[in-house]
C-alpha cells in the first residue's frame, strides 16, 4: 500500500465521497507491478487497485551478483530517480518506501537519490518504473557493446583462497 486518498463532491444535496488507492507488489526476483483503484469505499478501491496491478506485471532483468552495472536515472512530472551501484550493502537514506520497492523488485547493493518538490505518490511510481526498466544485466551490456564477460569465480580473489590437498600428494 503506497497511497489511499479520499475525495468528496459536494452537491446541494449531499456529499458524495470517492476513494483511491495505489498499491505496488514485488517477488524480489525481478516481477514488479502497481495497480490504481477507485471506489465507493476503501475495500472497493483496494479491490480494483489489485485488479489493475495484475494487468500491470512486468518483469526487470536482473542479475542476482551484480544488479546495477551503471548509474540511471529517470524522472516523472518533477520527480526524479537516480539510482547507483555500490560495492556492498545498500543505502537507503532519505526513502524507506522507495528501499522497500528496490528490494521488492531484487535489486541490492544500491544507492539512490531522489529529486523532488513536491512529494507525489503517483509520479513516484512512475518515476520508478522508468528507472527500473532500463535496468541491463551484465550479459546484456557487454553483448550490446561488443565486449566479452568473463565469470570465472564468485568467491574470494585466488590469492585468499587456500588450498588444502592431502598429505599423500605432498
Amino acid at each position: 500500500m503506497l497511497h489511499q486518498n479520499t475525495t468528496t463532491l459536494v452537491t446541494k444535496l449531499n456529499r458524495i465521497n470517492h476513494f483511491r488507492s495505489l498499491i505496488f507488489a514485488g517477488n524480489g526476483n525481478g516481477v514488479i507491478g502497481y495497480g490504481k483503484g477507485k471506489g465507493n469505499d476503501f475495500e472497493e478501491s483496494m479491490k480494483a487497485a489489485q485488479v489493475n496491478l495484475k494487468k500491470n506485471l512486468i518483469v526487470v532483468p536482473l542479475d542476482h551478483f551484480c544488479p546495477l552495472v551503471k548509474p540511471i536515472s529517470a524522472s516523472y512530472n518533477g520527480f526524479e530517480l537516480r539510482l547507483f551501484p555500490r560495492t556492498q550493502g545498500m543505502n537507503a537514506w532519505g526513502s524507506p518506501v522507495i528501499a522497500h520497492m528496490l528490494l521488492l523488485t531484487g535489486i541490492t547493493n544500491v544507492k539512490f537519490k531522489l529529486i523532488f518538490r513536491n512529494l507525489n505518490p503517483y509520479a513516484m511510481v512512475y518515476a520508478y518504473f522508468k528507472t527500473v526498466t532500463q535496468l541491463r544485466t551484465p550479459k546484456e551490456l557487454c553483448e550490446s557493446e561488443g565486449k566479452k564477460i568473463y565469470r570465472q569465480h564468485w568467491g574470494k580473489p585466488a590469492q585468499f583462497q587456500r588450498i588444502h590437498t592431502p598429505d599423500s600428494l605432498l
